[in-house]
């Protein structure tokens, strides 16, 4: 599985703070790992429990965006242009349910692995 998504965006999940799940799945060989927590500061508004996540901390979700954009060294916009995602990936329970769902599921409809990208259809 690493070989087939070493270089693919992977979300990955499973502790709480999002630099130690994303250092233990780059030690892993995923070099494009990006933690729910980091999706959820990109997309302020994708779960109705984003800002419970933080703590109600908007700083704290100001910085983990931040971080993100810095580790792959692109804007915000740039950032979500380019994040498509091919495989999620979960270390040990999710740190966050409801918002973890959320995200899986709007994945999972999306027919590109795109967070806002078109959905699936019945067809």
């Amino acid at each position: 599985m690493k070989d087939k998504f070493a270089d693919k965006y992977v979300l990955v999940d499973g502790l709480r703070a999002p630099a130690e799940i994303v250092g233990l799945a780059i030690k892993y060989g995923y070099k494009k790992a990006v933690s729910i927590y980091e999706v959820l500061a990109l997309y302020k508004n994708i779960a109705p429990s984003t800002m419970q996540d933080f703590m109600l901390n908007p700083e704290k979700m100001e910085k983990t965006a931040a971080g993100l954009c810095a580790r792959f060294k692109k804007t915000p916009e740039e950032m979500k242009a380019d994040l498509n995602f091919a495989a999620v990936m979960f270390f040990c329970g999710p740190s966050c349910i409801w918002s973890s769902m959320q995200i899986i599921c709007d994945l999972a409809s999306s027919v590109n692995g795109h967070m806002l990208g078109p959905k699936r259809t019945s067809e």
